[in-house]
């Protein structure tokens, strides 16, 4: 299936919709995939683990394309113009029969942490955001991200402690300054690289995302995940 960027002429974006039977309306999640120029589409491995998870816990889900990725039209945009592949991909899930418009959330990996975090600031209507591998190294002056101060839901930041792309020390950073109070945490996966390589690293980090955002879905007025 396909469906348009937000405000952007003539993008249009591949993408693929799960949504679990069910007899109301569930919650749903826009999963973001890594670096194009890397290679990451929406069929990297990480994020089809992620669908699955969130499949089995009863959740929607749409992983797409960014644009210039796969069958997904226009170019890479530099992490600036995938902003509005977000908020796009954030209508089309709304709009999807069998999701609650008001229970949606946003799950990026890498590149797509960066971004997604990014757009869901600016659509000020999703109920969390979970970041794994958000890319931070330490000559990065996180005062440069004014998105950081609008961040009005629960995050999680999940990272591998021995992530060169995603340094520990500067998402603590990034944590205690935009914080928010307790909306945001940081979940730290012992000796992880950006990859996730060793056995059972993947699942844990996985099972932490799941587990935060089906609960704050589950309750989208709380102040501070569970």
């Amino acid at each position: 299936m396909s469906f348009p960027s937000l405000n952007a002429a003539g993008v249009v974006l591949e993408g693929m919709v799960a949504v679990p039977p069910a007899g109301a309306a569930v919650a749903g999640v826009v999963i973001c995939h890594p670096n194009p120029l890397a290679g990451g589409t929406m069929d990297n491995e990480i994020v089809k683990d992620l669908r699955a998870a969130f499949s089995r816990a009863g959740v929607a889900t749409l992983r797409f394309n960014f644009r210039g990725v796969g069958r997904s039209t226009g170019s890479f945009g530099a992490g600036t113009d995938e902003v509005s592949d977000v908020l796009g991909a954030l209508e089309f899930l709304r709009q999807h029969g069998g999701v609650d418009p008001a229970h949606v959330s946003v799950v990026g990996y890498s590149f797509g942490a960066r971004v997604g975090l990014e757009g869901a600031v600016r659509d000020g209507k999703v109920v969390a955001v979970a970041c794994l591998g958000f890319p931070a190294r330490d000559q990065d002056d996180v005062s440069r991200s004014a998105y950081f101060k609008g961040i009005n839901f629960p995050t999680m930041f999940v990272a591998g402690t021995e992530d060169t792309v995603c340094r520990f020390g500067v998402l603590e950073d990034i944590v205690r300054t935009y914080g928010v109070g307790t909306l945001c945490r940081l979940e730290p996966i012992q000796g992880a690289d950006h990859y996730l390589r060793e056995v059972g690293q993947r699942g844990i980090a996985v099972k932490r995302i799941v587990r935060f955002v089906t609960g704050i879905a589950a309750h989208p007025l709380a102040s501070s995940p569970p």
